[in-house]
């Protein structure tokens, strides 16, 4: 005669299956989160991490995880690798912040100078800036930003830029693309930013 489960038995199997759930859920969340960690640091470079109120000295080899904030000072930069084939240079006198790293990564640049080397496969990374948001799919390419412009200069691959209204909001109806040797300018304000170009040259006089 065929006997029923002991309620006993059920209670094994759902605990069984429940585990094998979280076991899938841990594995498919650390195949999809890439690492990212200070790989170099040259002069005065702080963090601020996200469950912190307070800046502090940034160390070789420390993670960088979401909403983690970086800044370097006069004559500093530093450098965080993403993943293994990512890698984010970040100029003096630059302050940015790292976001949504799981699902889409974005770096918000506040103010500054940054580099990227990007290599992703299938998968894409936002630059923000006060002026922009850049989609970047495999490139090489440098930005300068403040809160009136954002300069771009592309030395391989290609880079997708838009456009922000007042709100901080995309301008659809104002997409770019650059490629290969080309540069761009967006500024709220192009007297200003050409007012500001002309005083950085005339220290060069």
């Amino acid at each position: 005669t065929n006997r029923l489960p002991s309620e006993e038995t059920k209670m094994k199997k759902l605990l069984l299956i429940s585990l094998f759930m979280v076991s899938l859920c841990y594995c498919d969340d650390s195949q999809n989160s890439p690492d990212a960690f200070i790989s170099l640091i040259l002069g005065k470079v702080f963090i601020q991490k996200s469950d912190a109120d307070h800046w502090s000295r940034a160390r070789i080899n420390q993670t960088v995880v979401s909403e983690d904030q970086i800044r370097c000072d006069k004559k500093s930069r530093c450098e965080i690798k993403i993943g293994k084939q990512q890698v984010l240079r970040i100029g003096e006198l630059t302050s940015i912040i790292v976001k949504n790293q799981i699902n889409e990564p974005e770096i918000e640049v506040k103010t500054g100078r940054i580099w990227l080397n990007i290599i992703l496969e299938g998968e894409k990374l936002n630059l923000r800036t006060p002026t922009s948001v850049a989609s970047i799919r495999g490139t090489v390419y440098r930005a300068d930003a403040d809160s009136n412009a954002t300069q771009f200069r592309v030395y391989e691959g290609e880079v997708g830029i838009s456009t922000l209204n007042d709100k901080g909001e995309i301008s659809s109806d104002s997409v770019f693309v650059l490629t290969l040797g080309q540069e761009f300018v967006i500024t709220n304000d192009a007297e200003k930013f050409i007012e500001e170009e002309k005083q950085k040259q005339s220290q060069f006089i």
